[in-house]
């Protein structure tokens, strides 16, 4: 879908943005591509990511499917080593105990 002047004012008007003319440049094709995006995933069936649980992809179509967030595959879950109390609190700029203190909400 082409994004025209006319439709870029509208959205304009609708969010209370004014933009630069090279801002309205960049949206345009930002725009552009966010619905070329969605174009893809409607010609999708509907059924793909449930049966492969990998995404868009089935294992004899690995070179050419489509992954979820912008095509990364997901990443393996580690345990890492946390911080010490003592080390998230070095900054804090109040403290009670081991805890941050903060003002009272209500």
């Amino acid at each position: 879908m082409h994004i025209s002047d006319e439709l870029l004012r509208y959205l304009e008007d609708l969010s209370r943005l004014s933009l630069s003319p090279t801002e309205k440049e960049a949206v345009k094709k930002e725009l552009a591509d966010i619905l070329h995006y969605m174009q893809t995933l409607d010609a999708l069936p509907p059924e793909a990511p449930a049966e492969t649980g990998e995404g868009f992809c089935s294992a004899a179509d690995k070179g050419s499917c489509v992954l979820p967030f912008g095509g990364l595959p997901p990443r393996e879950d580690l345990v890492q080593e946390s911080f010490s109390p003592e080390e998230l609190l070095q900054n804090a700029p109040d403290r009670e105990g081991s805890c941050f203190r903060v003002p009272k909400t209500l």
